[in-house]
């Protein structure tokens, strides 16, 4: 046996259920309210508990950059090309930079800002091209 209903047949039915069961209709919203309620709810929560985690490849781009200033400082003495005044001077803004670092490192737990990385590579390159000049001018600027 073939039922075919006509769309006009279909929708008078569907309202008269509603009609009949008005009760249930409002059920039917609220719970949906309250469905979407929670689950815009929780995934809120979950957007909050996202963290990024610390970055340490930070810290480790400034170290390896004082390392190798160590290397080429330690270069330029050996072969004379800066005056010992200046190497010592040098060795102390290094130094400081090096102090700089792990202070910040053992304040945000082994990981230092973007902030403090754009400060301790601007002091990296001042005493890059301090160290560079002086070597050009065969130890004679300073």
């Amino acid at each position: 046996m073939l039922v075919t209903l006509s769309f006009r047949e279909v929708s008078y039915q569907v309202d008269t259920d509603i009609k009949n069961q008005t009760g249930n209709f409002m059920k039917i919203h609220f719970l949906g309210a309250v469905t979407f309620t929670a689950v815009a709810m929780l995934s809120s929560v979950t957007f909050a508990q996202i963290v990024v985690a610390p970055d340490y490849t930070r810290a480790d781009q400034i170290q390896q950059r004082i390392d190798n200033q160590q290397r080429g400082l330690d270069n330029a003495i050996r072969s004379a090309k800066i005056t010992p005044m200046q190497a010592t001077n040098d060795q102390k803004r290094l130094n400081n930079e090096q102090n700089q670092l792990r202070m910040h490192k053992a304040e945000h737990g082994g990981y230092i800002t973007p902030d403090e990385q754009f400060h301790l590579n601007k002091e990296l390159d001042k005493g890059s091209y301090n160290v560079k000049v002086q070597e050009i001018n065969d130890g004679t600027a300073r």
